[in-house]
């Protein structure tokens, strides 16, 4: 499923350049643009986080954690790598809004969701009871969600 995903996004991406571009709203681009940003951000703060917060053994993958990590991004949204990779297909979209470019985008988001659910049972499995509490604790996707949830914890910190 992720070589289907990556191979959807590689070509809604070259797509978007060789479809002509319709006449969109002014600004989208720029929209597009701090929707890029984000995604880049949560694509690449995760890898850095997994490394060093997972316990990961010297010389493998950051995939390789074997601890859980539920802090720093990972405290704001379970799968923010899955996250920004789903953005990445609506970044694609905004760029050159385009109905080819949509269909791509959605079923690149719905093979990067279906990996999501596949990986959460293996994460339960070698997680267990830890990782179905941070389940609960912690949206998968909703960042804003996340951005709240926490401020809102950390509002009551501040009042005791």
């Amino acid at each position: 499923m992720h070589y289907v995903a990556g191979a959807l996004l590689l070509a809604q991406f070259t797509l978007m350049w060789i479809l002509d571009k319709p006449v969109v709203p002014k600004g989208l681009d720029y929209v597009a643009m701090a929707t890029w940003l984000v995604a880049m951000v949560l694509i690449f703060l995760p890898m850095l986080a997994l490394h060093r917060k997972g316990h990961v053994p010297s010389g493998e993958s950051f995939v390789s954690t074997e601890a859980l990590v539920d802090t720093g991004i990972y405290a704001l949204v379970r799968h923010p790598l899955y996250l920004g990779w789903m953005l990445m297909f609506l970044v694609v979209f905004l760029f050159n809004p385009n109905w080819v470019l949509a269909s791509i985008g959605v079923l690149g988001v719905a093979c990067v969701y279906g990996f999501t659910k596949q990986e959460e049972q293996l994460l339960v499995a070698k997680f267990g009871e830890s990782y179905r509490g941070y389940m609960q604790r912690v949206p998968t996707f909703n960042l804003p969600a996340g951005i709240i949830r926490l401020a809102c914890k950390s509002r009551k910190r501040l009042r005791r």
